[in-house]
């Protein structure tokens, strides 16, 4: 009988640490020695998506939040029940949140226990959950691994910490659904296709590529005629809905014209990745490693993004796209210029060699097989 490795999973809508778990879970099913399984706190889309690959998984009937401890005993019970009949080899806890919970649920552990840091560090749930032992804590990059011990309080874990590349999944794409996709959306005069897709929250910036439209319009509005800009993505909590709000009234004008269109969550970004000139990513804080980037990259679209934290690992300015600094004010500001002389008066060339460079590095280091056979040697460790 297969070993097992249980992920549990603190969100059921598909972030980053999310994903993650998806392609982990993928990546066993597929050529992998463990037989995976999820357990998700809450519901959402990933359940389905999950559900329809024929991934064992099982959502807590007693949803919970921590400052509600009824909830939480009565979901502590539900879940060492059905961890008790599991009985999983490995448990890979995504996030504190996952660590925290585990730790109150299984207060005698017989399995390893693994704690995925996903990221962004530093935040009180990190703090707590650094009180909590782990056989292992894995980190998806050097910067992360380096903000993750300046900001806890402790480390309790047994063995040393191990970097693991997270799996991209390469999905092929129809040449033609790809056209298609870019006759759909663009309209006769436009001839760049801009893209951006995640949750939509205050952190990730979606304000300044908007900003930098709205400038280059006022200056050169016939440029701007040129581009089609899909944002594609949903806030997921309550907390989100003013930005989200505050970002599709700041693209209004654009809207109205055409240039810019917001597109709800969509479950396969493939297509869009592979007919997009360009992928935009704008996060205001150093992400742990920008998993979208990797998405775009590996299906040989061109990145602009941000110059700092774990998306520094494989974006690197004029070989495998272009960076500016997306913390200062001047950030839209750096991307107008880009967005100008870079991409649509920029060599083409260079924007077809960026792209193969960035998809070739996510190909060979960044694969599902390569990250599978990672984390079963160290589970087997």
């Amino acid at each position: 009988m297969s070993k097992k490795v249980l992920y549990i999973s603190p969100n059921g809508y598909l972030g980053g640490a999310e994903r993650f778990v998806l392609n982990a879970c993928i990546g066993h099913k597929s050529f992998g020695n463990y037989a995976p399984y999820i357990l998700f706190l809450n519901n959402g889309e990933l359940v389905d998506i999950v559900k329809d690959l024929g991934i064992n998984h099982y959502v807590l009937v007693n949803q919970f939040r921590l400052k509600n401890p009824v909830a939480l005993i009565k979901a502590l019970i539900e879940a060492r029940s059905f961890i008790k009949k599991l009985k999983p080899d490995v448990i890979n806890s995504t996030m504190p949140y996952a660590h925290l919970f585990l730790a109150l649920t299984m207060l005698k552990k017989t399995f390893v226990n693994i704690w995925f840091q996903h990221g962004p560090v530093g935040g009180i749930l990190d703090k707590m959950a650094s009180f909590f032992s782990s056989d292992r804590i894995y980190f998806n990059s050097t910067y992360l691994q380096t903000e993750h011990h300046k900001t806890s309080y402790l480390n309790r874990s047994l063995k040393e910490d191990l970097i693991v590349n997270y799996g991209i999944e390469f999905l092929e794409v129809d040449p033609t659904e790809s056209l298609s996709l870019r006759q759909k959306y663009l309209n006769p005069s436009q001839e760049f296709l801009f893209l951006s897709a995640g949750r939509i929250c205050s952190w990730k910036g979606y304000e300044s590529t908007i900003l930098a439209l709205i400038q280059l319009f006022n200056e050169r509005p016939e440029l701007v005629a040129k581009v089609k800009y899909l944002i594609i993505g949903e806030a997921k909590r309550e907390t989100d809905k003013a930005y989200e709000q505050k970002i599709h009234d700041l693209a209004q004008n654009l809207v109205s014209k055409g240039i810019i269109q917001f597109i709800p969550f969509q479950k396969n970004l493939g297509t869009f990745y592979h007919a997009a000139d360009v992928f935009f990513h704008t996060s205001t804080i150093p992400e742990p490693f920008g998993l979208v980037v990797a998405e775009a990259m590996i299906q040989g679209t061109l990145v602009v993004g941000g110059s700092v934290g774990g998306v520094s690992d494989i974006l690197m300015n004029g070989k495998t796209g272009y960076t500016f600094n997306a913390h200062e004010r001047e950030a839209a500001g750096e991307l107008r210029i880009i967005i100008e002389k870079k991409i649509i008066n920029g060599s083409p060339e260079k924007k077809s060699e960026m792209a193969k460079n960035g998809q070739a590095l996510i190909r060979t280091s960044y694969s599902i097989p390569s990250m599978i056979k990672i984390l079963e040697e160290d589970y087997d460790s």
